[in-house]
């Protein structure tokens, strides 16, 4: 022990202990605190390098220690302390960590910024992050159990997995790729008196220029499918030349825009609800 065995010198009670980790090797650096019955706080106190530790305590009576070291699941343990010094020998096991990359399913690239959940069997959320700027994720400090892990980024369609962690001091490596979210975009094309236009030519471009064409149908609809979320200009064109064009924003799964073609009006800037 690295303390003394006797009282500490000012009469007080104390509750002494070393603290070890893996194999019982003695564990440096750990944070334990005392409280009373009530739940009020009395002593703090680190362990050194030989894993020793004191806690002083006001005299006999039933305490709650909790302990707690970077790497390590915490403990909490109740001891009861009969005369003016009681040993405690406390044993912190080593967490288990999840960590993997989230990357593009296409592109292969690192993802950004996704929220990686981790869901225990309840349902309740024991570990989040975000993932750094080469996808990476760490969630430390897991136990032994069945999990899920929910990944999800703003550009593409969120998944969730189970995952397994079978044993203490070993990191669980967990990669996941994501598919790029792809959206809808339809809509009628009507005339300035409602009515609805058939055989137009609807136009989508890019940023990147590259554009879609489709004609609407015997009831004026058009439709548009797997569009990557983003900018886009919107035009059409009807069998007499009306036509009309507009900026769109595509941010949902499924917009619907009806169209209006009603000669040259300024609609740019407009958002489909």
């Amino acid at each position: 022990m690295p303390y003394s065995r006797r009282p500490s010198a000012d009469g007080r009670s104390s509750i002494d202990g070393v603290i070890t980790g893996v194999h019982g090797t003695p564990l440096a650096e750990a944070m334990l605190t005392v409280v009373d019955r009530t739940g009020r706080e009395l002593a703090r106190s680190r362990s050194g390098r030989h894993g020793g530790c004191r806690l002083p305590v006001p005299g006999p009576g039933d305490y709650l220690v909790v302990a707690a070291a970077p790497g390590h699941q915490p403990r909490a343990l109740s001891v009861t302390v009969v005369e003016r010094r009681t040993e405690l020998s406390l044993c912190l096991t080593t967490s288990s960590s999840i960590a993997g990359i989230v990357q593009d399913d296409t592109l292969c690239m690192p993802l950004a910024d996704a929220l990686v959940l981790l869901v225990d069997a309840s349902g309740s959320v024991v570990g989040s992050r975000m993932t750094s700027a080469d996808g990476a994720y760490s969630l430390p400090s897991v136990r032994p159990a069945s999990y899920t892990l929910a990944v999800a980024h703003h550009q593409h369609t969120p998944v969730a997995r189970e995952v397994m962690v079978t044993a203490e001091c070993q990191p669980t490596a967990v990669d996941v790729a994501l598919s790029y979210r792809l959206l809808q975009l339809d809509g009628t094309a009507r005339d300035r008196h409602g009515v609805p236009v058939v055989g137009a030519r609807v136009t989508l471009t890019d940023r990147g220029l590259i554009a879609r064409e489709v004609h609407t149908d015997a009831a004026g609809r058009y439709h548009f499918q797997s569009l990557p979320i983003g900018q886009y200009r919107l035009s059409a064109v009807g069998p007499l030349s009306e036509w009309v064009e507009l900026e769109v924003t595509l941010h949902r799964d499924r917009h619907r825009l009806d169209l209006w073609l009603d000669g040259p009006q300024d609609q740019l800037g407009y958002e489909p609800s």
